[in-house]
């Protein structure tokens, strides 16, 4: 593959599982009240694919030791688009529902902000406070499906938080003075996206087995959480050793934590769920396929060549 478009197709690829996943959470916050349109593929699918584009194009720059252009710093607005729904804006105007679209974007901005400035002004503050709160209060909105101290709804509380802070470290990628993470900020980021992954795994299953599904704390929140949050966190320990010219390729195993769950999760594949034909199907096949590739991107860093990363700043002052 062209090195050119290496990096802007993997963000492509996840940017379109983020909110694959996302959309789930959607599902898990509204109930039998969630419906599928065309709309949820033009408002929330290709927004993240492009969205993920972007924050690739940023992530080339970085690698490459130039200073992304500023404008993909608002990369994240993309996905103000759902305001295009007619239906959502009168909501918006007439109710204040439909401002969890803008809640996103605030948080996503505030959270890249705060990651790369880390003197005390009162704008990093404001943003700290803005990133903080709406990451809080996104997690909590899962206590609508059931009380925090059940399986479900600390699931869905989990769910949310864990994918604002993925998308915030994400959108942290276009700014100048990116940080560079120690071995305990990578294999926490690691974890954390480890964790994303699993809570989107878990609601392909509640999509594929439907009404039969249940939420259990061994179940769901040792098997399947705790596995990906171990899996993300060897993978981020791996990309630590990678950068530091230790690669260890053993490492390359992580993910077969997961080996017997994902066995049983893909038995059901294959029926109508996956239909191509409905906005629903072509929802559940698209978080399936990008759970899967992203899976695979994640495998790979144990095996990609050793690399001692620094910044443009870096770079520039090198030389």
């Amino acid at each position: 593959m062209n090195a050119r478009w290496r990096l802007p197709l993997a963000g492509g690829i996840v940017g379109l599982t983020w909110a694959a996943g996302f959309r789930g959470w959607m599902v898990e916050l509204i109930g039998a009240d969630s419906t599928f349109s065309w709309m949820t593929i033009t408002l929330i699918l290709l927004p993240g694919a492009l969205i993920g584009v972007l924050l690739g194009l940023a992530a080339q720059a970085q690698e490459a030791g130039v200073v992304p252009h500023r404008a993909l710093v608002w990369a994240p607005m993309l996905f103000a688009s759902a305001l295009l729904d007619p239906r959502i804006l009168r909501w918006l105007v007439r109710t204040g529902e439909g401002s969890g679209s803008l809640m996103v974007v605030a948080t996503a901005l505030c959270t890249g902000y705060v990651v790369t400035h880390w003197r005390l002004t009162w704008r990093t503050s404001l943003c700290a406070l803005v990133a903080a709160s709406g990451t809080l209060v996104l997690g909590l909105m899962g206590t609508m499906t059931m009380p925090l101290s059940t399986p479900r709804g600390a699931w869905v509380c989990l769910y949310a938080m864990s994918f604002m802070v993925v998308l915030g470290l994400a959108s942290a990628l276009p700014h100048r003075r990116l940080p560079r993470p120690g071995r305990a900020a990578i294999v926490a980021i690691g974890a954390t996206c480890g964790l994303a992954w699993a809570c989107a795994l878990r609601s392909f299953m509640v999509a594929v087995a439907g009404d039969e599904s249940t939420v259990t704390w061994i179940n769901t929140f040792v098997w399947i959480l705790l596995m990906g949050a171990l899996a993300g966190g060897l993978l981020g320990w791996a990309e630590h050793l990678r950068r530091s010219g230790r690669p260890r390729r053993g490492l390359v195993a992580a993910p077969l934590l997961f080996a017997g769950l994902v066995a049983w999760a893909l038995t059901a594949v294959g029926d109508s769920t996956f239909a191509l034909d409905t906005a629903h199907g072509i929802w559940v096949t698209t978080l399936f396929y990008g759970l899967m590739v992203t899976l695979a991107l994640g495998t790979s860093i144990p095996l990609r060549p050793e690399s001692v990363v620094t910044t443009p700043v870096e770079q520039n002052a090198a030389g």
